[in-house]
């Protein structure tokens, strides 16, 4: 929400730089339903999928080129905590951290295949252990993004560049 409104605030200040009239302005600028319309139609794009257990997780990923097929504009796929049922799988079959995370992301890559040429897919994997100081880079992919929490900021890792950010609660 203030996020929007600092875009149209930033919108009508351009439009004054630019020596748009006044009444041009005020026809042009984007106002409080305008913004409503922009939240609610970037929210009509938003799916989210609520998962429960390991076999669900497991359905969702390879569900989602039905989903795809049927969204044409979706660019990006987020898995926000991939390994987060790691440990019940672990309980029931015994298998690796590592070979579960595999697992997970060839059921994404299976469930996005045929779809866009452009659709990426992002996932969080929480540090389970704390022992994650060196990221192993992913085969399947030909980028790895790592973020890191630090003490009082983050740190984001690209093509072995690292740069740090902060977050505010503007957005």
């Amino acid at each position: 929400e203030k996020r929007v409104a600092r875009v149209a605030e930033h919108h009508l200040k351009e439009m004054k730089e630019k020596g748009v009239k006044r009444e041009d302005r005020e026809k042009q600028r984007i106002n409080s339903s305008l913004q409503w319309d922009l939240v609610k139609g970037s929210l009509e794009r938003l799916l989210v999928m609520n998962v429960y257990s390991p076999d669900n997780l497991e359905i969702s990923l390879l569900s989602l080129q039905t989903v795809l097929v049927d969204n044409t504009s979706v660019s990006a796929v987020l898995i926000n905590g991939i390994n987060s049922f790691y440990h019940q799988v672990r309980g029931e079959s015994g298998l690796s951290h590592t070979a579960y995370i595999k697992r997970l992301i060839n059921l994404a890559l299976a469930g996005c295949k045929d779809t866009s040429e452009d659709l990426k897919i992002f996932y969080v994997e929480h540090n389970l252990f704390g022992d994650k100081t060196e990221f192993e880079k992913d085969e399947n992919s030909n980028s790895t993004v790592v973020i890191e929490k630090l003490e009082t900021n983050f740190s984001v890792t690209f093509q072995s560049r690292k740069s740090q950010f902060s977050l505010n609660c503007d957005g």
